[in-house]
């Protein structure tokens, strides 16, 4: 019995192509690469032969990113809510940068260093108001970051040097918000200094570069370098959905085919169980997903278009008015700019249909 098409195809290429941009613009000391944009297995063994280093917020992201052959000396351990028994099990695997989100991880992190004999570096996330993004993690009331006057109490009460500090504001920050961010981050810098007594050693300066979800277009950084970034420090930024974006499409067959009330309503494979089930349907990012017809139809006449998941929930659904031309069972569909928070993202357990296919390519 014939399986329908649902797979996601990743092009490696589009991925040195945004790292080649991404050096050509910013001349940091390093440049890590966010795994939960992408984890697949294959992309991380390519990104980590590239020479990025990695970043990430658990114990599973920690292991494959060791498995793809990224080394633990150089991998940042970050995200709220690190308990004890994580930090000493990145500790094991051989992680020496920890990115610090409260004052209660300073102190599991003081536990493990006694327990083990050995000092980490500590990176302090700062929460710092900002509005850059179309997704805030700085608005009031945030998990995110230790405040200013936290770190002045801790300088005040502990005895345990600061490596460095990490800011990351927001995501989908366009370029101009990006370039402007460096500066910003370079007066914090200065104003943790005055507060610690003494020079930093790393700074991460975030990422956020914005990219499409779902739709078409490749929003580049331009080749002028990016200023401002401090020379004499370990200068780092992060990024995942600039670097792995481009790199995927989905194919999605057309499974059944309505008419009802003036629109085509097509059933295809790909539902919130596939895709991020909040971004897909608009409830997070609003997208309205563009769909292409992979066999590119000679039909000039564009019918309005309603496109569900095979889920039974009238919730799973990528677009209720879209135009395309009269489609049939067994057609193809493919949706560009899907190499990020897409395959990762579904709703796996709902309904227990069978993921996508993932396919890498040069």
């Amino acid at each position: 019995m014939k399986h329908s098409t649902t797979r996601f195809i990743y092009r490696l290429s589009e991925i040195k192509e945004r790292y080649n941009e991404l050096k050509s613009s910013i001349p940091a000391h390093r440049i890590y690469y966010s795994i939960k944009a992408n984890p697949n297995i294959e992309i991380l063994t390519f990104i980590s032969q590239l020479g990025l280093k990695a970043e990430v917020s658990s114990p599973g992201e920690l292991i494959i990113a060791i498995n793809a052959g990224f080394n633990p000396a150089y991998i940042v351990y970050g995200g709220p809510g690190k308990t004890i028994k994580d930090i000493d099990f990145a500790a094991e695997k051989g992680v020496n940068y920890f990115s610090l989100e409260s004052l209660s991880e300073l102190d599991k992190l003081d536990i493990v260093e006694k327990q083990i004999g050995k000092n980490f570096k500590r990176i302090l996330r700062l929460f710092i108001p900002n509005n850059n993004g179309r997704l805030n993690m700085m608005m009031p009331n945030s998990k995110f970051g230790i405040t200013l006057e936290e770190v002045k109490n801790y300088v005040a009460n502990g005895d345990n040097d600061v490596y460095g500090i990490h800011l990351y504001s927001g995501t989908q920050i366009n370029e101009t918000g990006f370039r402007a961010s460096v500066i910003q981050t370079n007066q914090i810098v200065s104003e943790i200094e005055s507060i610690i007594g003494y020079k930093l050693k790393y700074v991460n300066y975030g990422g956020g570069l914005e990219w499409p979800f779902m739709r078409s277009g490749k929003p580049i950084i331009s080749p002028t370098k990016v200023e401002g970034i401090l020379p004499d420090i370990e200068s780092c930024f992060e990024f995942g959905r600039y670097l792995v974006a481009s790199c995927g499409i989905l194919e999605t067959e057309i499974l059944d085919v309505k008419e009802r009330n003036g629109y085509q309503i097509l059933i295809i494979s790909a539902g919130i169980n596939i895709l991020n089930g909040i971004s897909a349907s608009g409830r997070l990012i609003h997208q309205q997903p563009d769909f292409h017809v992979s066999n590119n139809k000679n039909n000039n006449i564009m019918l309005p278009t309603a496109i569900y998941g095979p889920l039974c929930t009238p919730v799973d659904y990528l677009t209720l008015n879209t135009l395309l031309p009269q489609l049939f069972q067994g057609d193809i569909l493919t949706i560009p700019n899907c190499g990020a928070y897409a395959a990762n993202t579904g709703i796996s357990n709902f309904l227990m249909r069978e993921p996508a296919q993932e396919i890498t390519v040069e």
